[in-house]
Parts: structure tokens; sequence; C-alpha cells
């Protein structure tokens, strides 16, 4: 696999959970950004119901917003 630029430095799928301890995501949602939030956060977040599989996200390594399924781990 390659590694994706939404993702710090790391091909995503390959890497373990523990890897992910840096790094930091954004969120919008009602035409405002809210952020930054670790992987663990938004964990959290999506267990509580309070994020969805498709919010719009972005991490702090750069690239463009994504949907939160598209992340490992959540």
């Amino acid at each position: 696999m390659t590694a994706d630029s939404r993702y710090p430095d790391q091909a995503h799928s390959a890497q373990p959970e523990s890897d992910w301890g840096g790094a930091q995501f954004y969120l919008y949602g009602t035409g405002q950004e809210f952020g930054p939030y670790t992987l663990k956060d938004l964990q959290v977040m999506a267990a509580g119901g309070q994020l969805k599989a498709n919010a719009r996200v972005h991490s702090t390594s750069g690239g463009g917003w994504f949907p939160a399924k598209e992340i490992p781990w959540l």
C-alpha cells in the first residue's frame, strides 16, 4: 500500500492504532471548522454517536476533506 496524504506519513490501513497517537484532525460542519481533535477524541465522538461516518474531516498533515469513515479504527 502507498501512504495517503490525508494521514500522517503512514499507509493508513497497514499501521497499528498506537502509531496514530500524534495525529490530529479537523471536522467541518454547519459552515465552520472545528478542532484539532486526536484520534482518541474522534473515537469517543463516534462511539457516542456525535461523529457520523460521512462527517467531513481532514488531518493536520495536509490533504483535502474526506469522510470520517476513511479513518481506520473509528
